[in-house]
């Protein structure tokens, strides 16, 4: 039997951490998926072994990477106009729409008029990056209003559709 990397053990154990399962089979659904992506060492050019930095921020970087990919799968991300590099294995700063600051952390999601769309309540797992400084998904099909949990993120740009922005919550409303 082959002999598990410490990245792939990383992330084995990782996942078991994020999911609260003891295996991605315990899942079900996207959840499932995700997890199984997750674990997945060739799924994350990052984490090569030949070069696996212990100063990185792995812990921040793979939860971000795992919300952006429920954000991805829960609003229609297979239909969006622009999805370059998404769901791939390269690092999900240089996933189109998204940019990181210099600790890899995701600082905006600019992402207007791409084709996203939602069933009933604009994407809460965009409440998970602690880091976020913009968020720009005007033009799009998004349901429900813009959670107070994001409205009190301090957002410098926070850019949505009237159907989407509560009263002072927007930095800017676009008309629907």
């Amino acid at each position: 039997a082959e002999r598990a990397t410490v990245a792939e053990v990383f992330l084995a154990d990782w996942a078991v951490v994020y999911f609260e399962a003891d295996s991605c089979s315990d899942l079900t659904g996207t959840d499932q998926t995700i997890c199984d992506y997750m674990k997945r060492l060739e799924n994350h050019d990052t984490m090569d072994d030949d070069y696996y930095p212990l100063d990185y921020p792995y812990d921040v970087w793979l939860h971000e990477r795992t919300n952006l990919m429920r954000f991805h799968y829960n609003n229609d991300g297979n239909i969006w106009y622009d999805q370059i590099y998404w769901i791939g294995s390269e690092d999900h700063c240089n996933w189109w729409g998204i940019t990181c600051n210099e600790d890899h952390a995701v600082k905006s999601i600019i992402m207007p008029n791409n084709q996203m769309r939602t069933a009933s309540e604009f994407p809460i797992e965009l409440t998970q990056f602690a880091f976020l400084e913009e968020l720009d998904l005007s033009q799009n099909r998004i349901q429900g209003l813009i959670p107070d949990e994001i409205c009190n993120m301090g957002l410098t740009i926070l850019k949505g559709d009237s159907n989407n922005c509560p009263s002072g919550c927007c930095t800017s409303v676009v008309q629907k």
